[in-house]
Parts: structure tokens; sequence; C-alpha cells
């Protein structure tokens, strides 16, 4: 097996740069592990604005989640998710919304861990998704 290939999609690499982390680390035949996603746009990246409202952090990290694939060679993006774990401050406010972002879009029933947290990295966050996705035939 080769060496994992990591990834950083240019809005984000400047933050990637100062955390010392990747977005993406591609498996090889089509395994795509992907690192935590907050509620921050894609255009500002994690070093932007972060909204204060917990439904618009939940669907800016499926956003984000189904952008950072896509730049890793997914074409299905987060259709191609098979695995979830879900970091909530709050897990009975955003648990539900969590579900949703799961139908709408990953659109079938990945493997999902949900973990009820004290904090997060960024303090502003109230939600952080992670994934494995693997590119369908």
């Amino acid at each position: 097996m080769s060496a994992p290939k990591y990834n950083n999609p240019p809005g984000i690499k400047p933050f990637a740069d100062t955390t010392y982390y990747s977005q993406t680390a591609d498996l090889g035949a089509g395994l795509i592990k992907c690192a935590g996603q907050g509620g921050w746009t894609i255009d500002q990246g994690p070093l932007g604005p972060i909204p204060d409202s917990a439904r618009e952090q939940v669907e800016n990290a499926f956003r984000n989640i189904d952008h950072i694939l896509r730049e890793a060679g997914l074409h299905g993006g987060a259709r191609d998710v098979y695995l979830v774990r879900t970091y909530h401050l709050d897990i009975d406010e955003t648990l539900g919304m969590v579900t949703e972002g799961l139908q709408t879009w990953v659109g079938h029933r990945p493997i999902w861990t949900a973990i009820g947290v004290a904090r997060l990295a960024d303090e502003r966050m109230k939600i952080e998704i992670e994934v494995e996705a693997k590119q369908h035939a």
C-alpha cells in the first residue's frame, strides 16, 4: 500500500497550515477519511465567521463535507459517505438537525456515532462532523 495523499482545498489551506493538519487523507482505491467539519462557510473557511445558529452550523458542516470530498476526488461528495461521527455541544439541540442533514446530503443510512462533548476546538462551534467515504463504482 502506498502512503496516504493528504489534501487541503485552497480556501482551507491557510487554516490547515496554521494548525498543521489536513482536511482529508486519500488512502487509495477511492477511500477518503475527512477531518471534522464545522459550521464555517466554504468561501471563508475555518478562519472566517461561524454563524451563531446551530441549524446554520449543521447545514454548513454538511456543505463543507460535500465540498471537501469532491475536492478530494469523490464525484458523489457526501453521497459517498459510509461512516459519520458527530460531536455535539448540545446533543438534544442538534441531533435531529444532523438526522435531517444525513437524509438531505448523504441520502442513505451510513454508520453513525453521535457523541456529546463539553467543548470543541473552536469555541464558536456547536457541532463537528467527521466522515469516511468510498467512491462508488
